[in-house]
């Protein structure tokens, strides 16, 4: 991220020797805005947990909503083979 500012800076300096100080200044923006983005990406993630259940072993009972908004209880699918996906959402 260092390096990501010495460049802008650099970039700032070199353009606003030129008599087109728009485009330097919009240089500036496009790099502080990619800057920005890398930065907000990195510090995103998720902790790290515990891992509660291992592949293959039986998954506690739950209850929630399916796509519909129907109610749905995990145990009312017991026997049968089903893969689970949850999603991380930011909605």
């Amino acid at each position: 991220q260092a390096g990501v500012a010495i460049a802008a800076a650099l970039a700032i300096a070199a353009l606003a020797r030129e008599p087109g100080w728009i485009a330097g200044a919009l240089a500036a923006l496009v790099v502080a805005v990619a800057a920005l983005f890398l930065f907000l990406t990195t510090q995103s993630a998720l902790p790290r947990g515990r891992v509660a259940v291992a592949v293959g072993a039986p998954a506690l009972d739950f209850a929630a909503s399916d796509a519909d908004g129907r109610a749905f209880a995990l145990g009312s699918l017991r026997g049968q083979r089903i893969l689970l996906k949850f999603f991380r959402g930011h909605w």
